[in-house]
């Protein structure tokens, strides 16, 4: 439980660091898309598991998405390093982090749904290989 935890606030963690702005940090902009693409699409997942095995598919498709994401994630926290300290966001990024917000509490929600199903052995192999793709941005 608290590794799920861990891999929350970290997800939550990183939405502000990459928000919708213009000019210096187009780039940020595009993978911003693509990563609130892919969160969109696991809360989605997860909202709609029903058993340890579709939880575990929709743990399993997000790791697919953010094992491509995760190098270029990290790659962009290398380049804009001032993205990392949200209270000094540009006014630029400032003004999408409310979506990100957002999207953060209802993945709150769809983690604790699938707390029910932990114990199960294919939900502990797809936690576990989602911690391993997330912990590469480290």
């Amino acid at each position: 439980m608290l590794q799920k935890l861990g891999l929350v606030f970290i997800l939550i963690c990183l939405m502000p660091f990459f928000s919708n702005c213009g000019g210096k940090y187009d780039e940020v902009i595009s993978l911003n898309g693509e990563f609130v693409e892919v969160m969109e699409d696991y809360v989605e997942n997860l909202d709609k598991a029903d058993s340890a095995k579709t939880v575990a598919a929709a743990m399993n498709d997000f790791s697919d998405k953010m094992d491509d994401l995760a190098p270029r994630l990290k790659e962009m926290a290398q380049k804009y390093p001032e993205l990392k300290d949200p209270k000094n966001l540009p006014d630029e990024l400032r003004a999408s982090q409310k979506k990100s917000e957002e999207l953060g509490k209802r993945m709150a929600g769809s983690m604790m749904k699938m707390m029910q199903y932990m114990m199960s052995p294919e939900v502990q192999a797809a936690q576990q290989r989602m911690s391993q793709v997330m912990g590469s941005m480290n």
